[in-house]
């Protein structure tokens, strides 16, 4: 029986469902579990630092043969972002939100291939890097999670969310190797020239926004340190691309000022797994660090271009590709203020126990 992509996120969230209500009810039968548990409204605020690694291609292949027309590599370098963490929720329900800007930086290299030969597919005409430039990056992540405590010291937390991310890199100064199509010498050969292009190559900008279904688990130790295992997929992911090429008439082959457009939209490409720890060191304070590694699996969009970067056309006989690989990793430092009261008290949080009254008068014990 074969099941349409609404037809699987419907299972999806049924399972989220049902198994958030059944943790709820074990947990609301045994009263030791819920030990600690806020009962009432709170809010939290925390400064974010992010480090992030990893790369992405975009490939322009032939529809007919499947074979590359051309491939970009580009990196994103140790990338310092700086953003905030803030939270609001009641009891078991939470919304969770980051924003995070990064910081403009050198960001490694960018290498660049062609295979644009018209009388052989598989022929190597450049290959060359380019320094870059991350100029701008903004993320938002935005969550709706259950926090279910099971068997007194188990977490376990479904979440939903959205992720939108804004990336704007530029890359500079190409050098590299580039054949001849009229003596047919690639640049795997050793009759390849030489290729230098100094100043601006290529501005690239990257938008990305995905739905994404997750699960958190993990345990509670000694009241203060939650340790959690993270995953999530993307059931609905969005893609849209520009690549603007800077015109060089000055090499061989020359180059021509060129905008290209991909487009691509898929289902359950990226798979996210990791994990966080928190320690509360005080009431209110806590401190936090997190890690995740992240795979887009290759994506196969729609190309268009356009000589001016306006009035696209369907860049017809070619298809576009994407995939991406890294990793993120984070620290911060949480405040939490709490409006309401607890469930029932923490064991260190013991109740005051009532004097004994005897005939009317107060007992007073002696030592």
């Amino acid at each position: 029986m074969k099941y349409n992509l609404h037809t699987k996120i419907k299972y999806l969230f049924s399972i989220i469902f049902l198994v958030f209500c059944g943790s709820f009810l074990i947990a609301k039968d045994a009263s030791d579990i819920n030990a600690g548990v806020w009962r009432g409204f709170y809010v939290s605020a925390a400064p974010l630092f992010e480090l992030k690694n990893g790369n992405f291609s975009e490939t322009t292949c032939r529809t007919a043969t499947k074979t590359k027309y051309t491939e970009i590599l580009w990196k994103e370098d140790m990338n310092c972002r700086v953003g905030a963490k803030v939270e609001a929720g009641w009891w078991f329900i939470g919304l969770e939100t980051n924003a995070l800007f990064g910081i403009p930086k050198s960001n490694g290299k960018m290498s660049e291939n062609w295979w644009t030969a018209a009388f052989d597919p598989n022929f190597h005409l450049a290959d060359f890097e380019c320094d870059t430039k991350l100029i701008s990056d903004f993320e938002i992540d935005s969550r709706l999670k259950f926090d279910i405590p099971l068997f007194k010291f188990v977490r376990f937390r479904p979440y939903a969310g959205f992720s939108y991310n804004i990336l704007n890199m530029k890359a500079s100064d190409a050098s590299g190797k580039a054949g001849r199509t009229l003596s047919k010498i690639s640049v795997d050969n050793e009759g390849a020239q030489a290729y230098s292009v100094a100043g601006d190559r290529v501005d690239y900008k990257r938008e990305t926004l995905d739905f994404y279904l997750g699960l958190q688990a993990g345990v509670v130790l000694f009241d203060r340190l939650t340790i959690l295992g993270d995953f999530n997929t993307s059931p609905v992911f969005y893609l849209n691309s520009v690549d603007h090429h800077y015109a060089d008439k000055t090499t061989v082959p020359n180059v021509t000022e060129s905008y290209t457009l991909n487009r691509f939209h898929t289902n359950f490409p990226k798979m996210s797994f990791g994990g966080c720890l928190e320690y509360r060191i005080w009431k209110e304070l806590s401190a936090g660090a997190s890690f995740y590694y992240t795979i887009i699996n290759s994506v196969t969009g729609e190309e268009y271009t356009s000589p001016s970067g306006s009035n696209y056309k369907d860049h017809n006989g070619f298809d576009a590709e994407t995939s991406q690989s890294y990793w993120k990793a984070s620290v911060y430092a949480k405040y939490r203020l709490k409006i309401g009261r607890a469930i029932t008290p923490r064991p260190h949080e013991k109740q005051a126990k009532k004097p004994k009254v005897k005939h009317g008068k107060v007992e007073v014990r002696r030592y």
